[in-house]
């Protein structure tokens, strides 16, 4: 494949998960993508090992994290939601992709996370 037409793909496969958020399918497979791409899933499969360095699922977890920590950042959310909001199909896969991207798992986090908000805000109104 040419450099141009790799970078094409690449640049849609990006918009895809970034704008579009695909990843918020919880079924979403390398075929899913390849279809809309208008190519095959070797090609995409190669984009994602070359460019991202990491494999389609685990691609799609990276972002799927990413969103969790966006819905657990929020005073309302709990774990319970957050995992099926952000693409994951159980809370057990949830666990496993979070802790591999975040070093800790999401009850973890999310206390770490909950201390250190209370701390910035209380450390603001003491002046």
């Amino acid at each position: 494949m040419n450099t141009f037409v790799h970078k094409v793909i690449f640049n849609k496969l990006t918009k895809f998960l970034e704008e579009e958020e695909l990843f918020l399918t919880g079924n979403l497979r390398l075929d899913d993508i390849a279809e809309r791409l208008k190519t095959n899933k070797v090609y995409v499969s190669n984009i994602v090992n070359e460019r991202f360095k990491m494999n389609f699922p685990t691609l799609l977890n990276h972002y799927r994290v990413k969103k969790a920590v966006e819905h657990l950042k929020r005073d309302d959310a709990q774990i319970k939601t957050a995992w099926s909001k952000a693409g994951f199909c159980s809370q057990s896969a949830f666990n496993k992709a979070f802790r591999k991207e975040m070093g800790m798992t999401p009850t973890e986090w999310l206390s770490e996370n909950k201390r250190s908000l209370f701390i910035k805000q209380d450390s603001g109104n003491a002046q």
